[in-house]
């Protein structure tokens, strides 16, 4: 059987109840048999659905509001003082009034299933959806998964939960009137402590996850400086455009030696800041942000400072781009947090993780980067990087990409390099979302095999290799990757 779903997204601004497709990320919103929109969750509960209830032609889903509040919720934290527990459940909603009632008669009470997650830091508090389930469409084999930073800490099996909800309601209902549309938690799935900045993500199988973002509520001497956001424990430079009601949302990855400007052209010729919100992060210790003190590079922290950056614009949903390392970071962030990663497209995308006979290569400019600086580790490298064609024919690419990778401070750069150079156990053919991948003909990393080798790892995925270029798409054939790159979103 199948599962259905029901959604609050936002119609025309106002909040709508749908059924969501968890494939095509589509609603089909539902009305009465009046013809009259459906705007609450309480309303579905309530309804005969098969009678009083029928649905509307889809619409895309751009933005979730939640079946009973929004996922990709904050909570402040104060300080970097750690949780002292963090729970996700499976949430009970009550179809109508229950009060004093039996283990036999409990079910019949029970309208269907949602997701919580719960946290407490001196108070408690807890976030609730995305999705609402009826419990004859729930799936039998679903499990809850907790995890921290796109890492599972905890898994449960819902059969046995969801055997044990009689009793529950039950004991909930016992003196005590529950009405329709109370939520009532089923079980603990993990405990345990977290930190500001983290991410917990619990999910069921088959049916949805809810994202928490963890924020640092800091005094006035510890706020960010001007002109940069705080994101966990860093400070970054984060700046935002395009239309205010904007549907969709494109988020922009650098890569390595690099910095959010160089994206500014491939948006303005691409028309994309006429349609989409735009969100531009320089990466920690590249560009306007600092390189934060004390820490080592890691391709999953970069991911999760973007997926810090998405969450704390009130973001649920975003296409990423990314360029060279941006991209393995943009495939780290779609596989841990699919929900989060409504499209990808990959421009020039490094083999990542590097195969064992590449990984020293990163480690030898780290050391270079640390002991000579910037200029003598990177003045050769435009002759690797670029095509013939680029360095004849387009001087100001070739004067631009030298300012560009000259600008970088040096610690910063080496340590994107220490990053590229450690092993992870990301499988990218793990990726469902849309993807395009363009890379350039005469790119010596990666090359356009290797392009063909990763595409065949992933599903939904076409790659377009632009003629007579290097690595630096968006610099070297500025035209024709906007044309790519519009034609992919439009």
């Amino acid at each position: 059987m199948a599962t259905t779903s029901f959604v609050e997204f936002i119609n025309g601004g106002s909040p709508t109840i749908g059924v969501l497709n968890g494939t095509t990320r589509e609603v089909s919103p539902v009305a009465h048999s009046s013809g009259g929109s459906v705007g609450s969750l309480l309303d579905v509960i309530r309804a005969d659905i098969d009678g009083e209830l029928v649905s509307r032609d889809p619409v895309s889903l751009f933005s979730v509001a939640g079946a009973v509040s929004p996922t990709g919720t904050t909570a402040e934290v104060s300080g970097c003082v750690p949780l002292a527990k963090f729970q996700g459940q499976l949430g009970v909603i009550v179809g109508r009034s229950a009060r004093d009632v039996s283990e036999t008669d409990a079910l019949s009470y029970v309208w269907g299933y949602t997701i919580t997650s719960k946290w407490a830091a001196g108070e408690a508090s807890a976030c609730l959806g995305p999705v609402a389930v009826p419990k004859d469409r729930f799936p039998a084999d679903a499990a809850l998964t907790t995890s921290v930073n796109g890492v599972p800490v905890s898994t449960t099996d819902l059969a046995d939960v969801i055997a044990a909800v009689p009793g529950l309601v039950a004991t909930a209902s016992a003196g005590n009137t529950l009405a329709a549309g109370t939520v009532v938690a089923a079980t603990s799935a993990a405990n345990g402590e977290l930190q500001a900045g983290d991410i917990v993500q619990v999910s069921v199988t088959g049916v949805a996850s809810v994202l928490t973002q963890l924020v640092a509520v800091d005094e006035p001497s510890r706020a960010a400086p001007a002109g940069l956001t705080k994101v966990g424990t860093k400070h970054l430079y984060v700046e935002t455009g395009g239309p205010d009601d904007a549907a969709e949302t494109i988020v922009f990855i650098h890569g390595s030696g690099c910095n959010s400007t160089y994206y500014k052209d491939l948006i303005r010729r691409a028309g994309l800041d006429q349609v989409f919100r735009i969100v531009l992060v320089d990466l920690d210790g590249f560009g306007q942000s600092p390189t934060t003190p004390g820490l080592d590079g890691s391709m999953e922290a970069y991911a999760m400072d973007v997926v810090n950056v998405i969450l704390s614009l009130g973001v649920s949903r975003a296409t990423l781009v990314g360029h060279s390392m941006g991209c393995g970071i943009s495939q780290i962030i779609a596989v841990k947090f699919p929900d989060l990663a409504a499209k990808m497209i990959l421009l020039a995308p490094i083999e990542y993780p590097l195969a064992p006979d590449v990984a020293p290569v990163p480690v030898l400019t780290m050391n270079k980067l640390r002991e000579h600086g910037v200029y003598d580790s990177c003045k050769n490298m435009l002759q690797y990087s670029t095509s013939a064609a680029t360095r004849e024919q387009s001087p100001w690419a070739v004067f631009y990409l030298t300012t560009l990778l000259m600008a970088n401070d040096a610690e910063g750069y080496a340590r994107s390099m220490k990053a590229l150079s450690v092993q992870s156990s990301i499988d990218i053919g793990a990726t469902r979302q849309p993807t395009l991948i363009i890379a350039g003909q005469y790119d010596n990393w990666p090359t356009v095999a290797q392009v063909n080798d990763m595409a065949a790892q992933m599903h939904n995925t076409t790659v377009e290799v632009i003629p007579d270029i290097g690595h630096w798409i968006h610099i070297e054939a500025p035209e024709r990757a906007a044309e790519l790159v519009r034609a992919f979103m439009l």
